[in-house]
């Protein structure tokens, strides 16, 4: 951001989840670029176990991006309602 403003955790939410709405394929590249625009909210470990949840899920990758998606739209949600209520999430180090 300008001015060496560090981005909020809503705003790295926003973006990371605009960039899995523009994937038309989802794959572990583009996972990884998805968790690097969230602030890495996934450890390796993480990341390892996803993957290989996803080769179980019927959809896969698709279903991963799926529940990601979800899982982005509720917490973004939740920040606003946060910010809403005058909580400056620039302070705090999520």
């Amino acid at each position: 951001m300008f001015g060496g403003k560090s981005k909020t955790i809503l705003d790295r939410y926003r973006e990371a989840l605009s960039y899995l709405d523009r994937c038309v394929t989802f794959d572990e590249a583009k996972f990884r670029e998805f968790n690097r625009l969230t602030g890495n909210m996934f450890s390796e470990a993480d990341v390892q176990n996803q993957l290989r949840n996803a080769q179980l899920m019927i959809g896969g990758m698709s279903e991963l991006q799926k529940m990601l998606r979800s899982n982005m739209v509720e917490a973004i949600s939740t920040f606003e309602k946060v910010e809403r209520q005058g909580i400056d999430l620039s302070k705090y180090g999520l």
